[in-house]
């Protein structure tokens, strides 16, 4: 066993649907939220590759910060998430 321990490879895939529905044909907030969204769905997996999460809720400050838009693009692309039913509406606290 090499001395740095196994070596385990951290990938994420994304579904094809991302790049071929998602990315061509919504803005660019749209996109962004899409993304991160999968990224905190898909990126984080235990050891037989279950997400580790089931759902990914965060605040529109939050989206900002995470997707490095404006709170106005975030505010723009979330309509058009859940229009086209890449996410749900948000919830109200």
């Amino acid at each position: 066993m090499p001395a740095w321990g196994s070596c385990v490879t951290r990938v994420t895939f994304v579904p094809i649907q991302f790049f071929s529905v998602v990315v061509p044909h919504c803005s660019r907030g749209c996109v962004r939220i899409v993304g991160h969204a999968l990224r905190r769905l898909l990126g984080w997996v235990d050891e037989h590759g279950n997400p580790t999460q089931e759902q990914v809720c965060s605040s529109s400050r939050e989206l900002s910060r995470l997707t490095r838009l404006s709170r106005q693009h975030v505010h723009e692309g979330q309509p058009t998430a859940q229009r086209n039913d890449y996410s749900d509406e948000p919830r109200r606290h």
